[in-house]
C-alpha cells in the first residue's frame, strides 16, 4: 500500500501538511472545500509530496513536518515550490 504525505500551499501563503492513500482525490477534495480547514484559503497547490510504504512511516513523516514547520523543511531541502499538474 502506498501512503502519500503531502504539503499544500493556501491562498493566504500558509502551509498545510497531510496524509492520504489517494494523492490526486484529496487534492481535488481540497479545493472543492470538502476540507474542512482548507476550504477557508482556496485554492490551493500541491508543492510537496513523498511516498511511503505503510501509513505509520507517512504519519510519522507529517508529525515531523508540522513540528519542524513545512516552510523551515523546504528551504532545508532546498526546494523551489511549484504546481503539480495530474493528468485528467
Amino acid at each position: 500500500m502506498i501512503v502519500f504525505c503531502y504539503i499544500l500551499k493556501m491562498a493566504d501563503d500558509r502551509f498545510y501538511t497531510g496524509i492520504t492513500k489517494n494523492l490526486k482525490n484529496r487534492i481535488e477534495q481540497h479545493n472543492n472545500g470538502s476540507s474542512k480547514f482548507t476550504s477557508r484559503f482556496l485554492p490551493v497547490r500541491l508543492i510537496h509530496f513523498e511516498e511511503f510504504s505503510s501509513y505509520i512511516e507517512a504519519r510519522k513523516k507529517e508529525k515531523w513536518i508540522k513540528n519542524f514547520g513545512a516552510r523551515k523543511y523546504l528551504i532545508k531541502k532546498k526546494f523551489d515550490a511549484f504546481e503539480y499538474k495530474f493528468d485528467a
